[in-house]
């Protein structure tokens, strides 16, 4: 994989980061406490460990910038299926349990069963674990609070995290995708939030932009809003993706860039000149320019409006 591409990143807006739902729902006070401080005292592992049965890729760490925050991932092969795949790294991220209060309390056996019955209690609100097993792609979102005192800076640390954005404060946001591709082919991909990860900008507001810029020379359709923001460099371009909100249909937003993108300079690839965009036949763009390909891809919302994923590669960037 070369790039994070259209499915992933969608994958990763719209569910493998399960760990959003999560993360707005802990309660919090208001509290300052250093999220840096609390991850080491509460034992939190940042990163995710290679899967133990990989067939291809050697798992290198990489790092992708997405809406101004940075997610660490790796990716790998395996001849495993998905549901196997999940199914480990459900297992290693349930051996992770936390304490609701000092292990000295549980010495007397009725304060044990009390304690243990509200940290069911507390699993239930707020479960630290999203999955969902779909037949082309499955996915698992973890937040991993550590394994250390929980109740003692349960306050200090959600209060941080509401006031800031800051996932630091809470733990580590962590995700497994798993792609099937055949039969005895699994790809999977995992992602970690870096430091001072903001939730506040990697999932925008209603209306407003997310954090990062816009493609270069791309031009933007009135109301639009960009959901999505990232550039990357593979081995032979530097790769940027954005995806937008649009407020009008697949059609009506095809015939605008028609325009808007001559008037930029694009060029159409030759690949796409015999696609008739007024009578609907195809839903992707392809044009080039001065050592730049782009390639718009739209499909509907479900909302009356379209989705709109943009992606250049820059050979002389």
């Amino acid at each position: 994989m070369k790039y994070i591409g259209r499915a992933i990143l969608i994958a990763v807006m719209a569910g493998a980061f399960g760990i959003t739902a999560i993360l707005f729902r802990l309660p919090g006070n208001g509290g300052e406490a250093r999220a840096d401080v609390w991850q080491v005292f509460s034992g939190v592992v940042r990163e995710i460990p290679k899967f133990i049965h990989a067939t291809e890729g050697d798992g290198d760490i990489q790092s992708v910038d997405i809406n101004g925050n940075r997610l660490y991932y790796r990716n790998i092969v395996t001849n495993r299926s998905a549901k196997e795949v999940l199914d480990y790294y459900e297992a290693e991220f349930r051996k992770r349990e936390y304490n609701i209060a000092p292990g000295k309390l549980r010495d007397d056996p009725k304060v044990a069963s009390i304690l243990k019955n509200t940290e069911d209690l507390v699993n239930a609100a707020a479960p630290r674990i999203t999955r969902v097993d779909g037949e082309g792609l499955s996915y698992l979102g973890y937040l991993d609070l550590g394994t250390g005192d929980f109740l003692t800076n349960y306050s200090l640390r959600g209060g941080g995290f509401a006031k800031t954005g800051n996932v630091d404060y809470m733990g580590v946001g962590k995700a497994i995708l798993a792609f099937d591709e055949g039969p005895g082919r699994t790809s999977v991909l995992s992602l970690w939030t870096g430091k001072d990860f903001d939730i506040y900008k990697f999932i925008p507001v209603e209306g407003a932009d997310a954090e990062g810029n816009d493609i270069p020379d791309l031009p933007r359709m009135p109301d639009s809003q960009r959901l999505l923001s990232t550039r990357e460099r593979d081995s032979s371009a530097l790769v940027g993706v954005g995806i937008y909100k649009l407020d009008k249909s697949v059609q009506s937003c095809m015939v605008y860039y028609l325009d808007a993108l001559r008037e930029k300079g694009w060029v159409k690839n030759p690949i796409y000149e015999s696609a008739d965009v007024a009578a609907g036949e195809n839903d992707t763009m392809l044009y080039a320019k001065n050592g730049r390909e782009l390639q718009l891809s739209f499909e509907e919302n479900g909302e009356g409006g379209t989705m709109m994923t943009a992606i250049e590669r820059n050979f002389g960037g």
